[in-house]
């Protein structure tokens, strides 16, 4: 079931660790299925996190992950 009422941004700001300032470049969509949705403002490339920041990709790399949502390298 999809729900859109209340953002959780936490996923995001464990995602994110030290570069949480980062944070703003991020719109939260959704939640759906036990994942969070956030879209980078600045691509529109979606980054679906789990409750304790877990990316769900195909490599669930964090580094890869954020990558292709951002085009930036996480450190």
């Amino acid at each position: 079931m999809i729900d859109a009422t209340t953002p959780n941004w936490k996923p995001l700001e464990m995602f994110l660790g030290d570069r949480a300032c980062l944070a703003p470049d991020f719109m939260w969509m959704y939640r759906n299925g036990g994942f969070e949705y956030y879209k980078h403002r600045a691509t529109r490339a979606y980054l679906i996190l789990d409750s304790a920041g877990n990316p769900r990709s195909p490599s669930d790399d964090r580094r890869l992950a954020f990558r292709a949502v951002t085009g930036e390298t996480l450190l």
